[in-house]
């Protein structure tokens, strides 16, 4: 069983009514679809049996009911954790879902303000067949924005930092975990020792705790035309305009 988590519970002040944006960041129409819709259409390719767990503000549920939306985008399995209150991070909020994370299922923990114009059970099967315990999905960019991932070895692991360019592999929002237990030892262990960057805890530092534990990391690569967020308005517009986009 491979278990998809999706942290949606964070606010973006690029959408904001200030910003003349009316409704939640995930409803945030792309080509004529809200922005969860175009990513889960994405996820729901993978082939192998899944099962979608999502992390949402309590506001969403009640004012937009996000938490209907999303079980239809899905299927009847899926669960739905409300976050009644901010949290310091995606970390801190993921773990709200740990009576859903299976200690020993596979876990593949994603933004929902993305899609990639790459297969994405090509980078299951990478993950899946290698022995691998754990890994992430890079593209080259050098902007501060992203998180980054050291490698040696063409793809092995050896450390992440949170927005600092330590490499030119960026982290594309996409972080694999053989076992959901490893996701969990290793976020607590970073809130325990206050491992945060400007205070909140991220998905990305937890891969340095299992580089402490040795455990078996590596990076697939895409190509950075691949990779497209919808972290911003200004990025929306700009894969709409783009060849990917006029699909």
């Amino acid at each position: 069983m491979l278990n998809i988590l999706i942290p949606m519970a964070g606010e973006s002040s690029f959408f904001s009514p200030s910003n003349g944006v009316t409704h939640p960041k995930p409803f945030y129409e792309v080509k004529g679809k809200p922005v969860i819709e175009l990513a889960l259409e994405y996820l729901n390719k993978i082939e192998i049996k899944k099962r979608f767990i999502f992390i949402i503000n309590e506001n969403d549920s009640l004012k937009y009911k996000l938490d209907n939306v999303l079980k239809m985008l899905t299927n009847k399995d899926s669960k739905v954790v409300i976050q009644k209150e901010k949290t310091r991070g995606a970390v801190c909020s993921a773990l709200l879902a740990l009576n859903y994370i299976g200690k020993k299922d596979q876990l593949l923990i994603s933004n929902y303000d993305q899609i990639l114009s790459h297969d994405i059970n090509k980078i299951i099967y990478f993950f899946n067949n290698k022995n691998i315990d754990g890994g992430v999905v890079c593209f080259q960019s050098v902007h501060p924005h992203w998180s980054y991932a050291e490698i040696i070895n063409n793809d092995k692991l050896i450390q992440v930092e949170e927005k600092r360019p330590i490499s030119k592999n960026a982290i594309a929002g996409l972080y694999y975990f053989s076992k959901g237990e490893d996701f969990i030892e290793c976020s607590k262990k970073i809130i325990m020792n206050s491992r945060s960057y400007s205070g909140n805890f991220y998905i990305s530092t937890t891969f340095n705790e299992m580089v402490l534990k040795n455990k078996k990391l590596k990076v697939y690569k895409i190509n950075t035309n691949e990779y497209h967020s919808f972290y911003s308005i200004k990025k929306i517009k700009e894969f709409e305009k783009s060849k990917n986009g006029s699909k």
